[in-house]
């Protein structure tokens, strides 16, 4: 059975993206969802002289095994000034140094909801530039309603 990741790249209580991944989630059939919140997976601020001080933090390096042991992830980001949230891109500054590409070249469905009246498509749009850095497999259609 393919197991896939279901989470927002968000710490809020109340994510509208938590939601989202969620909803989408319950599509799918005969698959092993791991659903959880990133909040669950807190870390310092990424800097290089922690990293050389206290080594990687514990909760990222648990995040990396379970990318690494997924068969997919269903991903959600919030945009915050037309980008990816502070929190999201902490965890991709520390699992980066963990091991590259952050996403292992999983195959990924990223969604974005915002109450802006964009509805996150910038921050999907800048998403696309990391793509390959990422290693997430694939392809970036961006489609506003």
């Amino acid at each position: 059975m393919k197991k896939i990741l279901v989470f927002a790249g968000s710490n809020s209580e109340n994510s509208i993206n938590q939601k989202l991944v969620v909803y989408s989630s319950s599509f799918l059939k005969n698959v092993e969802l791991n659903i959880f919140e990133l909040k669950d997976f807190s870390a310092p601020l990424f800097s290089v002289d922690l990293e050389k001080k206290e080594g990687f933090p514990k909760s990222m390096i648990a995040l990396n095994n379970l990318i690494k042991s997924c068969d997919g992830v269903i991903l959600s980001l919030p945009e915050y000034n037309s980008s990816m949230t502070p929190v999201f891109k902490n965890t991709v500054d520390w699992i980066s140094r963990i091991e590259r590409p952050t996403f292992k070249d999983k195959p990924l469905l990223l969604l974005s909801t915002s109450a802006g009246k964009r509805g996150g498509q910038t921050n999907l749009k800048s998403c696309c530039f990391f793509n390959a850095f990422l290693g997430w497999k694939s392809n970036c259609i961006i489609q506003s309603s």
